[in-house]
């Protein structure tokens, strides 16, 4: 019996439990119930006064022998405000989610036409995930601390994605992203 323990003993101390944690295809696993079809809508209001509101679709897929998880968004712009006026009339946007094994959190990278923005958020529970980074030079031509939620209300029919942006106390902007499953 003493010998039986000794050798589960000395096999998590060569192999620690990190080594036997979850592989990248595991860990992106855990958001699986993000692949399918969602109807999407956007809101963004910022301290200036500046808005927009669009609504679309979002197909979320495998990708890189399941190693991923590809969004592509396509986006309609519905109503704006402020600077947002005759910015756009549509949008599309690419998001891949990959899972980095040895920081335990999610990546997300926003492919827009003209930049790329990649966020990084960990997993607070099955249904939160946040993060925080500084978004730099995107909004009114300045650096911005940037806090992100992504909120899991029901996985088979309800996602939210908040981010609100600010550059200290002159100025914020608040987005929510809602989507609700198609299929």
């Amino acid at each position: 019996m003493i010998r039986q323990l000794f050798s589960v003993f000395l096999l998590f101390s060569v192999f620690p439990l990190s080594a036997i944690s979850q592989s990248p295809e595991e860990g992106i696993k855990s958001l699986d119930w993000l692949v399918g079809k969602w109807s999407v809508s956007t809101e963004e209001q910022d301290s200036d006064g500046s808005f927009f509101k669009e609504s679309g679709f979002n197909q979320c897929e495998y990708a890189s022998k399941d190693r991923m998880i590809r969004c592509e968004i396509s986006l309609i712009t519905e109503e704006t405000g402020g600077r947002y006026i005759g910015k756009w009339k549509s949008r599309e946007i690419i998001i891949y989610f990959s899972y980095e094994k040895e920081k335990d959190q999610f990546v997300q990278r926003l492919i827009f036409p003209s930049r790329t923005n990649t966020h990084e958020f960990k997993a607070k529970s099955d249904s939160l995930y946040e993060g925080k980074w500084l978004n730099k030079g995107q909004a009114l031509g300045g650096d911005m601390d940037m806090v992100f939620q992504f909120k899991v209300i029901d996985k088979d029919n309800y996602i939210e994605i908040e981010h609100l942006e600010s550059r200290g106390s002159d100025f914020t902007e608040h987005y929510v992203m809602t989507s609700r499953r198609i299929k």
